[in-house]
């Protein structure tokens, strides 16, 4: 087992390179040796490699599935590909599963509230990329069109739930009775 040791640091090691904060690392080597276990009949490397890389993607898979915002601890872009493809997706469905309420006010006017959205990994990189402040929590209906087209143009409709403000509340409620 001593003699793999080098090569399974050197991939945890890989691993936490990936974290946007170092501290505290994705992945202790405590953790990892509770999720990896080396059997003494590992007699190549890439068997080796090979299981590590299943360790590695179930933990990951594990966490983005308890919690898709986990991806927001990686980097853009890892030197691993099957990583890249995991964290994507859970960036896809972190994005999809957001909310956008419209509110209004007297003296605001119309705005729809971004909160959500601004917290997802690609939200922020969309308000990046629109020079717009990534911690806004609100914008207005000539913004929430440019978001709109910023996700069209890269194929994804943006997921809204508009909810009615208070006052359409009562007067529909008035409607009704």
């Amino acid at each position: 087992m001593n003699k793999w040791m080098t090569i399974i640091e050197e991939r945890l090691k890989t691993f936490n390179s990936f974290a946007i904060k170092k501290r505290p690392p994705l992945l202790s080597m405590d953790e990892f040796s509770d999720i990896f276990m080396v059997s003494p009949d590992i007699d190549s490397q890439e068997i080796l490699e090979g299981r590590l890389q299943k360790a590695f993607m179930s933990f990951v898979k594990y966490k983005l599935d308890a919690d898709p915002s986990y991806n927001q601890k990686f980097v853009d872009k890892t030197d691993w590909e099957w990583l890249n493809k995991l964290l994507t997706a859970a960036r896809i469905r972190e994005l999809t599963s957001i909310k956008i309420v419209k509110k209004g006010g007297r003296t605001t006017g119309l705005r729809f509230d971004i909160t959500e959205f601004s917290k997802s990994f690609y939200g922020t990189k969309i308000l990046e990329s629109l020079n717009f402040n990534p911690s806004r929590k609100s914008v207005n209906i000539n913004e929430l069109d440019a978001i709109k087209e910023a996700c069209a143009n890269i194929k994804l409709k943006l997921p809204e739930e508009i909810q009615p403000t208070t006052t359409e509340v009562f007067f529909d409620e008035n409607n009704h009775a």
